[in-house]
């Protein structure tokens, strides 16, 4: 199997909505399964992610764009930077 085999199955995965592109800044492109919206917190430290689902806070962000902006929501892609529970422990020792 060629990697040029393996990018035009990316590519095509991508077009029929089975994987979606995961744009994790100052990293190389990330893919993952087509699911449920949820938010990524990206580890600065590690380079981490964690899927995480949407809370009730996210929920009313959402909510708000569509009621009071009148802006229907298609897709939502939330990064989230900062330090995960690994790197913060392993800086406190």
């Amino acid at each position: 199997l060629s990697l040029a085999t393996v990018y035009k199955n990316i590519i095509l995965m991508v077009e029929n909505g089975v994987l979606v592109e995961v744009p994790i800044e100052g990293q190389k492109a990330k893919y993952e399964l087509s699911k449920d919206d949820h938010i990524h917190l990206v580890c600065t430290e590690c380079g981490e992610v964690e899927d995480r689902p949407h809370n009730s806070s996210a929920d009313a962000l959402f909510s708000s764009m569509r009621e009071e902006e009148n802006f229907t929501l298609r897709k939502q892609q939330i990064n989230l930077y900062g330090v995960c529970a690994h790197c913060q422990e392993a800086k406190a020792s």
